[in-house]
């Protein structure tokens, strides 16, 4: 209780300064675990007292890529469907009719069986892992608006193959940048085919010796030694963003 109190009162002094800027959109937690599934009445508390003073939407990230492919944060091993039930938040509309945007985080589920990755098997099969979930909540939760609060991937070959990417030691790990391009693209065609209109595009992007660098909600992989990449030059031909 204390935690949301303290929480919800540092959002607050925020709200002046979102407002005289127009900011649309206002995502107040991103991947919470447990707190989703254990509290959600102090959640959907704290979204009713922040919306009064917020012109905005407000949005949650829901870690939703572990519960589809049944990694979870606490002990209770319920179904995907089971999981999201408890997060009673979702179905959460502002005193002025906003819903709440329900976002979903998506680093790169396993979506091919063989090492070509053609971007058309994945396309297809980035739908059939999403599709139940976004039918589910739109069914539950009275057809909430939902997108991804991010798509991301690291750059190592075969990340789209195997889910322990981080357990290769890393000098066994190799760079593949188009197929990270070809996973993007796969995503962005999967995205549109979902209706989803909106999308945090970033990735994990490694130097020569593997150290890890974060590029978060930024596509212009020139400020990670990466200006010519695949992936920067297909995200940038379909979305244009800005240098």
């Amino acid at each position: 209780k204390l935690f949301f109190e303290n929480y919800t009162s540092l959002l607050k002094k925020i709200m002046p300064l979102l407002n005289k800027y127009h900011v649309k959109s206002l995502v107040v937690l991103d991947e919470t675990g447990n707190l989703n599934t254990s509290y959600p009445e102090f959640i959907k508390g704290m979204l009713t007292k922040l919306s009064t003073e917020f012109n905005g939407s407000l949005g949650i990230d829901v870690g939703a890529n572990n519960i589809l492919e049944g990694i979870y944060w606490d002990s209770k091993k319920r179904t995907w469907q089971g999981t999201i039930a408890q997060m009673t938040f979702l179905g959460w509309i502002s005193w002025d009719g906003k819903p709440l945007e329900d976002l979903y985080s998506c680093h790169t589920p396993l979506i091919e069986t063989q090492k070509d990755q053609r971007v058309s098997v994945m396309a297809l099969n980035f739908v059939k892992f999403w599709k139940p979930l976004f039918d589910y909540v739109a069914a539950k939760y009275s057809n909430p608006p939902q997108g991804f609060g991010e798509i991301g991937a690291n750059n190592g070959d075969g990340q789209t193959l195997s889910p322990s990417y981080y357990d290769i030691p890393h000098n066994q790990r190799v760079l593949d940048e188009q197929e990270r391009a070809d996973y993007f693209l796969a995503a962005l065609k999967g995205s549109k085919a979902l209706e989803i209109m909106t999308i945090n595009v970033w990735g994990d992007f490694y130097n020569g010796d593997f150290a890890p660098r974060l590029g978060c909600a930024s596509i212009s992989t020139g400020h990670y030694g990466y200006p010519a990449s695949p992936m920067y030059r297909t995200i940038k031909a379909i979305i244009q963003p800005a240098d």
